[in-house]
């Protein structure tokens, strides 16, 4: 259900420094605190609600607008990525499906995705050199995705353009430099991995789509702001 307020625009660039009123406003209005239970301290706000005794905290990434809709986009792709895996796991086994196929590791469930395809497709040497191509091109994006789905972004002084991706959890430990452009692509490169994995036929063998309508035309039907 939407909210029938509506939150202050916020760039994502704006410090929680002294008091940042669009901030301050935007959390109270989220998480129902009053005002003068936050506090802000540097990056970090921490709201106290006193009717439940209850502390949050919110750690504020200092990410534009368009670093943000990079690293969801990215995110998105990656999601739909897993459910195709896990479709074709289902059709290769039959609807028999292998324990090890629901396993929380993705390694373990593309391992069992690339063992059944290949079973598959054992008659066709083209297939089977297009599902060596693919498994090869996800575990190459697998990776770099989780590093920018689970490290911690900084921006580099005095090149703020810049980014600076780290975790310092053992044994993931890594610093690596991206910009927006990078994340772009490999989001770029993860869903044509899926479409190639959803069509193994190429685009031609798309079916037109018989019905669509996107959340902005919905809206403008039905009078929704």
């Amino acid at each position: 259900m939407r909210r029938k307020t509506e939150l202050p625009k916020l760039s994502f660039d704006t410090p929680i420094v002294g008091n940042s009123k669009r901030v301050v406003t935007m959390i109270s209005i989220a998480y129902e605190v009053p005002k003068s239970d936050l506090s802000p301290h540097g990056r970090i706000m921490v709201a106290k609600r006193s009717t439940t005794r209850k502390t949050y905290c919110f750690q504020w990434p200092e990410l534009e607008e368009v670093e943000v809709y990079a690293i969801g986009f990215l995110t998105f792709q990656w999601a739909y990525l897993e459910h195709i895996v896990y479709l074709q796991t289902k059709t290769f086994s039959r609807d028999r499906v292998p324990p090890d196929a629901l396993s929380l590791s993705f390694k373990t469930r593309l391992r069992i995705w690339h063992d059944l395809a290949k079973r598959h497709y054992k008659r066709s040497p083209t297939q089977l050199s297009r599902i060596a191509s693919l498994h090869n091109r996800i575990t190459t994006v697998e990776k770099r995705r989780h590093q920018i789905t689970h490290g911690i972004w900084h921006t580099e002084i005095p090149n703020v353009d810049r980014l600076i991706l780290s975790s310092f959890r053992p044994p993931f430990a890594f610093v690596e430099h991206l910009d927006v452009e990078r994340v772009l692509r490999l989001g770029e490169e993860i869903g044509a991995i899926c479409l190639s994995l959803h069509f193994p036929r190429g685009p031609d063998s798309m079916r037109p789509v018989q019905s669509y309508m996107s959340r902005g035309f919905v809206r403008m039907m039905t009078g929704q702001p």
